[in-house]
């Protein structure tokens, strides 16, 4: 797991890698409203989106799913500029 602090909020997130390699910020902690399973593939967090029925199901069975620290950043639409 890699932790660090928000640069633009100063909260705690994670970072994850997302299908294409690049990190994601993620907030740490599952969320009722999430859509992103964290996968730990050889010490990586691994960020798998999901969509429509996969997410629904998740949702449904009481996956632990996380969201992009980007939805609910207080300073987000600095981090838009």
């Amino acid at each position: 797991m890699n932790f660090d602090n928000c640069r633009s909020c100063g909260e705690t997130i994670r970072w994850a890698s997302k299908q294409d390699g690049k990190r994601m910020s993620v907030d740490p902690t599952p969320s009722r409203h999430g859509y992103i399973r964290l996968a730990n593939e050889n010490g990586v967090d691994r960020a798998i989106i999901l969509r429509g029925q996969r997410l629904f199901r998740a949702r449904a069975e009481g996956e632990k799913l996380y969201q992009s620290h980007f939805a609910t950043c207080e300073a987000r639409e600095e981090m838009a500029r």
